[in-house]
């Protein structure tokens, strides 16, 4: 066999084929960096608008402060006149009248450090009630600092809020003075600060209510806010972003800061389809963008392509002509060109098998480090996981990646690399900004020709999804195990008690068998619904529908969108299952004329919360008589039951039918039902 024989012969391609696949390889980092550029930009719009968003809210917040001051200023300029130090409080009260015509002011009064009246500007002063200050405000004014009290009154005409300033004697706090003023203004300060179209802004108190609201105002300021506002509003933060719906159900994104002043909190919101729209235009035209120039690009290259590969269809006729000493056509300069653009595909080939292994490597962190500990080389890779650039970074000890209780094992690594190892190992390292991020790192000396390590080299790939997975698992096998549990003790206790009531093993496996279907039944409902909350409606017609068919003219159920907790549905789930069997057999649905309503109702309860009150009420049945003793199917309706759901259950065997009812606290459901 000759030697060109025994080369391994490569697969041959078309001239069309290569011409596309150069055509592809260029392409694909020039659409990557165009889609990257599309999608920076529509990044920077977003961080525009967010910047506008925190500039606004900080503007709103200093002018609400500024508006605030004023009234306070003027019971400071009141709180060091003679007159009150010598308690003459009637030259006060003229003092204080001649600031009641003030813009907003409506009354000003003096009071003692336990709510006392001693002066007021009213001539026929109201109920001393309605001078109470919040404990809030009168510890901040007998500390010696003016305060803002929360918010008075409901509408945008009758709502006030109350400032309070204190009145010092020789260092300590003797009276305070307050001022009520009115807020209605406030309302109006947003249209002064370039809000954009779509955009809402609100002020709430510590208690989560309007003080103003740029939409709505006449009907929302002095009622609660949405109970995300309320989170931030005594939240540890001064300031920051939250998420939330508001009452005109659009989904907005909020910037927050809070007033050291008055403790009300300033909300600037933004569509979050307004965030959004800029990388979804972005998107679409990169799509756009990118198809057509893959298009266009593909066809004139397939149009090249046939030109091309024309003049080279008798390739082997030159080779032979060339090879038998015969006269070689004219066209010879075309075997010159085939090898031209076979060394440039494999030019680009290399070219491309090299940006191919950067493109695939982009997303790690990759920096060298000297024999000194500092960075000498950082990637945009390391950059996105870290967040310094190349310009913090380089210069600096890889240590500052290091937090303290990774020292010894960042040390001992480095000492590995340094000997001549390479080390792989799953570590942590730290952020600029603080936070902890899970890695896979892969370090390597740097060595001269001569063997000499020159530094290191190191490669870290973020692992936290990883490890979220990770932890996840153990979470569900945990969760898994405890609810078989559960589940098991709940079968063994139904076994003993229809047990202990059964007078044959058939009459228990029958027994047995309905009250395990009853307990699948709410299982089932507890799985559609991943262990979440269960709408109590779905699970009575759930059960029912199971025992006497999807629809049942014969049962009428009623009743609020309320959810039940697991353990609640699991337990009523029973009881109904009881209830219905029971019926079938002996009561209202054994006969024709016979009907059942379910209902249930919210009630007030005497610690002021709520109880809700599920009944079931048989009409039309067989006589009903009070049974000679209990067994289980009692003890589920009246003990086991109310057991469960931290309630109360009775039974009563009326001459129209059965009447069951449940009473529980409303705490022990899921709550309303979600919509």
């Amino acid at each position: 066999m000759s030697e060109l024989s025994a080369r391994p012969q490569k697969q041959a391609r078309t001239i069309r084929f290569r011409i596309l696949s150069l055509i592809a390889f260029i392409l694909l980092p020039l659409i990557i960096a165009f889609i990257w550029m599309t999608y920076d930009s529509a990044s920077t719009k977003r961080r525009i608008v967010e910047l506008e968003r925190l500039e606004i809210t900080n503007r709103i917040s200093s002018a609400v402060d500024q508006q605030i001051a004023i009234p306070i200023g003027m019971l400071v300029g009141l709180a060091v006149a003679d007159e009150l130090f010598k308690g003459d409080f009637a030259d006060f009260r003229r003092q204080a009248l001649k600031l009641v015509p003030q813009p907003n002011i409506t009354r000003i009064w003096a009071f003692t450090s336990k709510g006392k009246v001693k002066a007021t500007t009213e001539i026929d002063p109201k109920d001393p009630a309605d001078y109470a200050l919040d404990p809030v405000t009168m510890e901040r004014v007998f500390s010696g600092q003016p305060a803002v009290s929360p918010v008075r009154g409901e509408g945008l005409s009758q709502t006030t809020v109350v400032v309070s300033a204190p009145v010092k004697s020789n260092g300590k706090v003797i009276f305070g003075l307050a001022a009520e003023i009115r807020i209605a203004s406030l309302s109006s300060i947003f249209a002064d600060h370039g809000l954009g179209k779509n955009w809402a802004a609100a002020i709430v108190d510590r208690n989560n209510r309007y003080v103003a609201r740029s939409l709505d105002a006449e009907n929302r300021v002095g009622h609660e806010a949405r109970p995300e506002l309320g989170v931030v509003a005594t939240g540890p933060n001064q300031s920051g972003t939250f998420e939330n719906v508001t009452y005109e159900g659009v989904e907005m994104v909020n910037s927050f800061r809070r007033s050291e002043l008055t403790g009300w909190t300033t909300v600037v919101a933004v569509p979050q389809t307004e965030l959004e729209a800029p990388l979804r235009k972005a998107l679409a035209w990169s799509l756009l963008g990118s198809t057509s120039l893959v298009l266009a690009s593909l066809w004139l290259a397939s149009l090249m392509a046939s030109r091309i590969s024309e003049p080279i269809q008798n390739l082997s006729q030159f080779a032979s002509a060339l090879a038998g000493g015969r006269p070689v056509p004219d066209a010879v300069h075309h075997i010159t060109e085939l090898d031209e653009v076979r060394e440039a595909l494999e030019k680009s080939m290399a070219q491309s098998a090299r940006l191919a292994a950067i493109v695939a490597s982009s997303g790690d962190a990759i920096m060298s480090i000297g024999l000194d500990g500092k960075i000498m080389s950082w990637n945009k890779g390391a950059e996105d996981l870290f967040g310094y650039t190349a310009e913090e970074i380089i210069g600096q000890p890889k240590s500052v990646l290091v937090p303290s209780r990774n020292k010894s094992e960042f040390t001992t690594h480095r000492s590995s690399v340094l000997s001549g190892e390479s080390v792989r190992a799953d570590s942590v390292r730290r952020k600029k900004n603080g936070q902890l991020v899970d890695v896979s790192l892969n370090s390597a000396p740097i060595r001269r020709p001569d063997g000499t390590i020159i530094g290191t080299s190191s490669i870290m790939h973020d692992i936290s999804e990883r490890k979220a997975e990770e932890e996840h698992r153990h979470f569900l096998m945990r969760e898994v195990a405890h609810r078989s549990k559960n589940q098991l003790a709940i079968i063994q206790a139904i076994a003993g008690q229809t047990a202990r009531h059964s007078g044959s093993i058939d009459d228990f496996i029958v027994a047995f068998r309905q009250r395990l279907q009853g307990l699948a039944t709410s299982h089932d409902l507890l799985v559609n619904q991943n262990w979440r909350n269960i709408p109590l409606r779905r699970l009575v017609e759930h059960q029912i529908g199971i025992l006497t068919g999807i629809k049942n003219e014969s049962v009428e159920v009623s009743g609020p969108d309320v959810n039940l907790s697991p353990q609640a549905s699991e337990a009523i789930g029973l009881a109904l299952h009881e209830l219905a069997t029971n019926s079938i057999k002996y009561g209202a649905l054994s006969v024709p004329t016979g009907r059942v309503e379910i209902r249930w109702t919210l009630q007030p309860s005497e610690d002021a919360k709520q109880n809700l009150v599920l009944e079931w009420q048989e009409h039309g049945g067989p006589p009903v008589t009070p049974p000679s003793s209990k067994g289980f199917g009692t003890q589920v309706l009246e003990t086991l039951t109310a057991r469960s759901v931290q309630g109360e259950a009775q039974t009563l065997y009326l001459a129209e039918g059965l009447h069951w009812i449940l009473k529980f606290p409303a705490a022990m459901t899921g709550g309303p039902k979600e919509t």
